[in-house]
């Protein structure tokens, strides 16, 4: 009897877990930047984060936040179209992002971060704005920029070099400890001596045949601004020095 009462138990929980879960489903295209085109056999990358309220705590009284990430794969048709149907528990946000190949993803960019997670109210503003967001990824074929960063003339100690590239997927410090208040826009710093670095960045080269890129080099009181453009083509590398 005791074995009886002890399944019933665990049937029960079951249940209850089980029923906890609820279906959901994202979908969009895959398009072309310059043509509009659907991109067909592309696989698209969705990830989705759930949202629940965990125990109870002194510094969460109503529930220490619990956040989970899985990510799925799908396969674009013969329209372009990518869906997903998967099972959340909680409430739950979302991103897609079209898988590196061929072609690169240009919009949205894949460093972007929906305003806010979960929304200030709940989380239904920023799912619905994730909707919108990744209803039409679109993509081209790439270009490549091999950056040689070097400071060639190394005898001062305080030289820096600030860099804003276009393409924000490399957080890059060297020389300097986590924020740089005076020019925080920029995403790679270099100071000091020694300095001698190559970096390779994916590009979109069919609808931006030229990058800009900014960098700022600081030495004493002396403040050097430079904002250039850089050629790129499809399939190609393109070296560029920045030499200071």
């Amino acid at each position: 009897m005791k074995i009886v009462r002890y399944l019933l138990i665990i049937l029960f929980l079951y249940s209850c877990k089980k029923d906890s879960f609820h279906d959901e489903s994202v979908s969009g295209f895959v398009l072309h930047t310059v043509t509009k085109t659907p991109l067909t056999g592309q696989t698209v990358i969705l990830t989705v984060t759930t949202y629940k309220k965990g125990k109870k705590d002194d510094e969460f009284p109503d529930g220490r936040p619990v956040y989970t990430t899985k990510s799925y794969s799908a396969i674009t048709d013969n329209t372009g179209k990518y869906h997903f149907d998967f099972k959340v528990d909680g409430a739950w946000i979302f991103r897609a992002d079209f898988a590196s190949g061929e072609y690169e993803q240009k919009i949205p960019s894949k460093n972007l971060v929906v305003l806010s997670l979960f929304g200030l109210s709940g989380y239904q503003p920023s799912l619905t704005l994730a909707r919108e967001t990744y209803d039409t990824l679109f993509a081209e074929r790439p270009g490549y920029i091999r950056y040689h960063v070097k400071n060639i003339n190394d005898t001062y100690i305080n030289d820096t070099l600030f860099t804003l590239t276009p393409y924000k997927l490399k957080w890059i410090r060297q020389g300097v400890n986590g924020f740089v208040p005076a020019f925080g826009e920029y995403n790679w710093v270099f100071a000091g001596t020694a300095v001698d670095r190559v970096i390779t960045d994916t590009v979109p080269a069919e609808s931006e045949p030229q990058i800009p890129l900014q960098w700022l080099h600081k030495r004493t009181d002396t403040i050097t601004f430079k904002n250039e453009l850089i050629n790129v083509s499809p399939g190609n590398m393109t070296d560029y020095f920045v030499h200071y």
